[in-house]
């Protein structure tokens, strides 16, 4: 390849090959305008990476890779998203994915536990167990036509919820829908049930205690009756206000508010006057 001298360094040059590009190689004594064939490239040395950075690329790496696995993969069909209850007499509720991939499967009573007992579900959907289940209640007498089954779904994603309650309601209409009657929601059993709780927690009777009135610093309210048992007072003149109990000291007080100190003490002149009028009568006697 041919290059042609574009500058001269003193120690390198900058030439300019049949493609266009720009190379940096040795100056070997090269004049501007030179063309040549054989040079010595110079390499531009890059700066190297920081070893610190490596290992944080790789946690960066493996968290993506486990956060495209467990969420791409792992949640929506291992990781519980809402529960659907089968009642027929026996009472059955299924843990359910995203996806509908039954997680876990129990019964809620007795029967329920005989019809899920030896049942394998890992690995089904929910459209297979609730098929199957509903097939082992016709072969164990716990269904027969005519008879109610209800379904109820249960979850925190209410569109989800109302899909898969729609869905499974289709799925067994679609089925059974001519021989047995399928609803929506809890069996009237449990409704009952729920009923009756509620009319026995409003009958409960709360008990009140009083506090103690020692405790409480307040002293208990007078009988009415040890209040009628005490002697009325006793007046020795009913039409006297404010008696006090003297009532022959001549000091009380009538009802107009005048004191009865003034009719004594005429009393007491009359008293005198009559002992002088008596000792006169006895002096002109004597004499």
């Amino acid at each position: 390849m041919n290059y042609l001298v574009m500058e001269t360094h003193p120690s390198y040059a900058i030439l300019l090959d049949e493609e266009g590009r720009f190379v940096k190689a040795a100056n070997l004594h090269y004049q501007v305008g030179d063309t040549v064939q054989e040079i010595l490239e110079l390499k531009i040395p890059t700066a190297p990476r920081a070893k610190v950075l490596r290992p944080l690329f790789g946690f960066v790496a493996a968290a993506a890779c486990f956060c495209l696995v467990f969420f791409g993969y792992y949640q929506p069909n291992f990781v519980a998203h809402g529960l659907l209850r089968l009642q027929i007499n026996p009472d059955v509720l299924l843990t359910i994915s995203r996806t509908e991939r039954v997680l876990d499967l129990k019964g809620l009573n007795q029967d329920g536990g005989d019809l899920v007992a030896g049942y394998d579900y890992r690995g089904k959907s929910r459209a297979t167990v609730l098929e199957e289940l509903i097939e082992r209640a016709i072969q164990m007498d716990y269904l027969s036509d005519g008879d109610r089954v209800a379904i109820s779904v249960d979850s925190r994603d209410i569109e989800w919820k109302e899909q898969e309650q729609a869905s499974s309601l289709q799925q067994l209409e679609d089925q059974y829908g001519e021989r047995i009657v399928i609803t929506v929601g809890l069996s009237e059993s449990e409704t009952d049930a729920d009923t009756s709780n509620s009319q026995e927690l409003l009958q409960v009777t709360i008990p009140i205690t009083l506090p103690d009135p020692e405790e409480s610093g307040f002293a208990p309210a007078p009988d009415s009756s040890a209040v009628q048992d005490l002697p009325s007072p006793v007046t020795s003149n009913p039409s006297v206000r404010g008696d006090s109990g003297y009532g022959d000291s001549g000091y009380e007080e009538r009802i107009d508010g005048d004191s009865a100190y003034e009719d004594w003490e005429d009393e007491q002149e009359r008293d005198e006057d009559e002992n002088e009028d008596d000792e006169d009568d006895e002096d002109d006697e004597d004499d």
